[in-house]
C-alpha cells in the first residue's frame, strides 16, 4: 500500500463520500448482519483511515470479491476517487462457515475470495455483473448470496453468546459460562478457544478494502 506523502492528512473512513447501510434479507440473517456500500467522492485522491470495529466483511470492489478480516489497529487504505465499495458484514462465527477458517486466522488481512472458494467467487462476480450504481451492486450481491446460503450451516451459538456478553455491562452480563454450557460440547470448546484467542485484542473491521497482508490460501471449494 502506498505510504502517505509528507503533510497529507487521511480522511476518516465513512466521513467522505456516500455511505449507506441496511439490514440484510431474512434469508441471509443467519450469516450476515448488514449490507452496505460506500461511494468515494471524486477529486483528489486521499488515503482513508479505517478504524477497527470488530467485524469481518465480504467486499465487492473493482469487479472482484475479497474478504476483509477483523482489524486490530487503524489502517490506511488507498481507494481511487469516485470508486464504489460494496460489502456484507459477517455475523459472529460465520467466517468459519463460509471460508473454513476461523476469523482469528485472517485478522488484519485482505484476501481474494477465490483464494478460499474459486468457483463460487466467480459465480458471485458474474451475478453482480458490471454496474457503477452502488445500490444496484449491493442488491445484486445480496441476491447472489441468497442463492447459495441455504446450503450452509448456521454459525455456532457460542460466537454470538461471547460477542453479546462483551457488549453488555458487567451487571447485565450474567454468567457467560452458564450460557455457553447450554450449547453443544463442540460449540462450547469452539467458544472457549475463540474467547481465549481473541478477547485480548477485541477490535475489528474496516469498511474500505486493500490488498495487503494476505495469508496463504486456505482451501478450495
Amino acid at each position: 500500500m502506498p505510504a502517505m506523502e509528507r503533510g497529507e492528512s487521511p480522511v476518516l473512513g465513512q466521513a467522505s463520500g456516500v455511505y449507506r447501510e441496511k439490514p440484510v434479507s431474512p434469508m441471509l440473517r443467519r450469516h450476515f448482519v448488514s449490507a452496505w456500500f460506500h461511494q468515494k467522492p471524486s477529486g483528489v485522491a486521499r488515503q482513508t483511515a479505517v478504524v477497527p470495529d470488530a467485524c469481518a466483511d465480504l467486499i465487492w470492489f473493482g469487479g472482484n470479491l475479497l474478504v476483509a478480516g477483523p482489524d486490530h489497529q487503524v489502517r490506511f487504505e488507498s481507494v481511487p476517487p469516485g470508486a464504489t465499495v460494496v460489502g456484507m458484514r459477517f455475523q459472529p462465527g460465520a467466517v468459519a462457515v463460509w471460508l473454513g477458517v476461523p476469523a482469528s486466522a485472517i485478522v488484519g488481512a485482505r484476501i481474494q475470495l477465490d483464494c478460499f472458494c474459486k468457483g463460487q467467487a466467480q459465480e458471485l462476480i458474474d451475478l453482480i455483473g458490471d454496474t457503477r450504481d452502488p445500490a444496484v451492486a449491493a442488491r445484486r450481491l445480496e441476491a447472489a448470496l441468497e442463492k447459495i446460503t441455504g446450503d450452509l450451516a448456521s454459525p455456532a451459538n457460542s460466537s454470538r453468546i461471547i460477542l453479546e456478553s462483551l457488549t453488555q455491562t458487567r451487571e447485565a452480563r450474567g454468567s457467560i459460562t452458564r450460557q455457553l454450557t447450554s450449547a453443544s460440547s463442540a460449540a462450547l470448546r469452539a467458544g472457549i478457544w475463540l474467547w481465549s484467542e481473541n478477547l485480548g485484542s477485541r477490535t475489528s473491521h474496516a469498511t474500505i478494502p486493500g490488498a495487503s497482508e494476505n495469508p496463504s490460501c486456505a482451501r478450495s471449494c
